[in-house]
């Protein structure tokens, strides 16, 4: 199976060069792969029922939170490291104290992925998408009642899925969504750097 990609105009940065630069992007397929799908396909291939990997999935997050909040790295041999990287901000000074100050917070975690991951990964076989695929341009209120009627039926809805099930850009994917929320139909359930939308109920 292959895995598809369009080429896409890269946005201008303001005093750049005239010229326009292109960049390729893989176009998702189908939808996000989560933890019950993912849980199937391991049994598939395994003598475990998908409510057993299922459960050892779950307990295995768990376990990693743990770990990631002792401040523990994780090495999955071959698959990479996950590790918590931290950030600073300033915060306010006072009369009393002339240095600046910073306030210590957790930024992300970071993700490192293995050279053998890699390896396999670079054996993946890709040809761009049919043009009858390709944006279509669809007008911005049918795109947002593709969003809604998608979340009709389903928990939560990400970038990437915005971007498969209206065959466009990742820019006008975040628009609809950030339109959406402004309108209050949807409502962002994540963090910033994970976003994720459902219904306003």
């Amino acid at each position: 199976m292959s895995a598809e990609y369009d080429v896409f105009k890269t946005p201008k940065p303001e005093n750049g060069s005239p010229r326009q630069e292109y960049h390729a992007r893989l176009v998702p397929y189908g939808e996000v792969v989560r933890i019950n799908e993912l849980s199937m396909l391991i049994s598939e291939i395994s003598s475990f029922s998908s409510a057993d990997v299922g459960g050892m999935l779950k307990a295995f997050q768990e376990t990693m939170s743990l770990l990631l909040l002792q401040g523990r790295k994780i090495e999955l041999e071959g698959l990479g490291l996950f590790s918590v990287a931290l950030g600073t901000r300033p915060v306010k000074q006072t009369e009393q104290d002339q240095e600046e100050n910073k306030e210590i917070y957790v930024k992300t975690v970071k993700f490192r992925c293995s050279a053998e991951l890699r390896s396999k990964i670079r054996h993946m076989h890709l040809k761009r998408i049919p043009k009858s695929k390709r944006e279509t341009n669809l007008p911005a209120e049918e795109r947002k009642k593709n969003i809604l009627s998608y979340l009709s039926g389903e928990d939560t809805i990400i970038t990437s899925e915005c971007m498969g099930l209206n065959h466009c850009t990742r820019y006008t994917a975040q628009k609809d969504l950030k339109e959406l929320s402004g309108e209050r139909l949807i409502k962002n359930t994540r963090s910033k750097h994970t976003s994720a939308y459902a219904l306003v109920k």
